[in-house]
């Protein structure tokens, strides 16, 4: 699952984008139906409702990036706090005295989140066509692809509720993902394993990772998070708006 630190509800407002984007705008009529790619533009911002059977998720905003049979694409930046600790190895890491030998630096990383949401669970409430060329530059190469890390924002039981695995796919209706799972297990020393007390003592703890597939049906996703770090040069365009 990816770290969030990553868990980044759409929602939230990006830091940096957001400001240019709405001042270099000129907002149309609001479209209710989102079933025609033709009603739909890329590079341009949206505010938009997803509804979902019996539940709604408003005030969503960001940049249209792609559209798919199955998805609407929404991108926004965001920025988020990166604690970096450096000093003396081992030494710094340690309880109480840890702070003699090392010190934490409290960096900022910016990220593009892309929120995957279901085509007919996506309702445009504002369209704004954007008209500033650098934040449009900003996401004119973007091209995101639904693979590997996810995290899977959905209703269960009438709330709404998070998961997240590797994504492995849509099909007959369900969203799927393989979701890792831990187990602890002790591997006794070869010599001392027979040993009582010293035996446990000496034992290596071996950590085994699983993956569990689970299946979520479409009409139950509220959107699917993916993420990456800006590069350099995406990071020059949106630090200089």
């Amino acid at each position: 699952m990816m770290k969030t630190k990553t868990l980044m509800a759409l929602c939230l407002v990006t830091v940096l984008t957001a400001v240019a984007a709405t001042a270099n705008a000129q907002s149309t009529e609001p479209t209710r139906d989102a079933s025609d790619p033709q009603q739909l533009a890329i590079g341009d911002w949206y505010d938009f409702t997803i509804e979902r059977p019996e539940f709604k998720q408003p005030d969503g905003d960001g940049v249209l990036i792609k559209v798919t049979d199955d998805w609407v694409v929404i991108g926004k930046v965001l920025s988020e706090a990166n604690d970096v600790r450096t000093g003396v190895p081992v030494l710094r890491d340690l309880p109480v005295v840890g702070k003699w030998f090392g010190k934490t630096t409290r960096g900022r990383v910016l990220n593009k989140v892309y929120a995957w949401i279901p085509r007919d669970g996506f309702r445009i409430d504002k369209h704004q066509t954007i008209t500033n060329q650098r934040f449009k530059d900003e996401w004119a190469n973007d091209a995101p692809v639904l693979e590997s890390e996810c995290d899977v924002h959905f209703i269960e039981q009438g709330n709404r509720a998070l998961d997240g695995g590797e994504y492995l796919g849509v099909s007959d209706g369900q969203i799927r993902f393989a979701r890792p799972t831990y187990e602890t297990n002790l591997v006794p020393d070869p010599k001392w394993g027979s040993v009582p007390i010293i035996g446990d003592m000496l034992a290596k703890q071996e950590i085994i990772e699983r993956k569990v597939e689970k299946q979520i049906p479409l009409t139950d996703i509220l959107f699917v998070l993916t993420s990456r770090p800006l590069t350099q040069e995406e990071t020059k365009l949106v630090t200089s708006n």
